[in-house]
């Protein structure tokens, strides 16, 4: 993921949390904000992740926040001694991401407290926490979705193009084309849509766009497999009726063949002709 889309993100998450701070009217606008600004995660499973990471920090540093504060605020021992707490806590239960937030709000907690009860201060910190962490993880799932998405749309018709070329040189010249170039634009495809599928598989409304990205997929494998096939005969083989008609259409332009032999090699090669000329029609971009 690019810096630019990183920044672009970040820069919306606190812009958002600012504005959050503003309507809810919330004292403490570094706690709503310091989710947004905090490392940023690449994908969107690493977003999920480190999300739950923050909330669980939070709460681990509240916690421990409460419990000392109650002995005596801004101790300096208890203060090293809860921040050592939390960290080989965190530690513990292999969440050491959460360290650093749950330290910042555990200190927040036995310094920051100002004519506000422990329970009350501590409360208003967690949630102002939580809130940045809702808008944060929003925006970034959305964010890297879309990006995912149109990466995906422009891999799409790229191969989708390369594919028409193929196709016209392989039908028009007859020769034998390079098909490998083909096959790794396939894996990036898939890639694609393993990705989408895999990280968002909990959103409904992206489940539609995801059962696309897999058709448009599988009818792109499925049209590469036929090309190869016919790319691996060796006799030369003529279009017949049908599939000139198809690829008459296809390509927008009419061309005249040279008659159609009803032999054993033409009957398999307009058999995989067909399939591949009907595929590339299901691609729906």
């Amino acid at each position: 993921m690019c810096l630019g889309n990183k920044a672009l993100r970040t820069g919306i998450s606190a812009c958002l949390c600012m504005i959050a701070t503003k309507l809810l009217n919330l004292k403490y606008p570094f706690f709503v904000i310091l989710p947004a600004v905090m490392p940023i995660s690449s994908t969107l499973e690493d977003t999920i992740k480190a999300s739950g990471n923050r909330l669980i920090g939070s709460s681990i540093g509240a916690i421990i926040g409460i419990l000392l504060s109650l002995i005596e605020p801004t101790n300096p021992l208890l203060t090293g001694i809860g921040v050592m707490i939390i960290i080989y806590a965190c530690k513990f239960i292999n969440w050491e991401n959460s360290a650093a937030i749950a330290c910042l709000i555990f200190v927040s907690i036995m310094v920051g407290i100002k004519g506000e009860t422990v329970w009350l201060y501590s409360l208003n910190r967690l949630l102002d926490t939580f809130i940045g962490i809702a808008i944060t993880a929003t925006v970034n799932t959305l964010t890297l979705s879309l990006t995912i998405y149109s990466s995906f749309i422009k891999n799409t018709r790229i191969l989708y193009d390369d594919f028409l070329k193929a196709i016209s040189y392989k039908i028009f010249s007859n020769v034998e084309i390079k098909i490998e170039p083909l096959y790794k634009q396939i894996n990036n495809i898939k890639d694609l849509v393993t990705i989408y599928k895999d990280q968002i598989h909990f959103k409904r409304a992206w489940k539609i766009k995801s059962q696309e990205m897999a058709s448009i997929y599988e009818n792109l494998k499925c049209a590469y497999d036929e090309l190869n096939t016919i790319n691996s005969i060796d006799s030369t083989g003529s279009p017949n009726a049908e599939n000139s008609e198809m690829i008459n259409k296809i390509f927008s332009k009419e061309i005249h063949y040279k008659k159609y032999e009803n032999s054993e090699v033409g009957i398999v090669y307009n058999y995989h002709l067909e399939k591949l000329l009907k595929t590339i029609q299901n691609v729906n971009l």
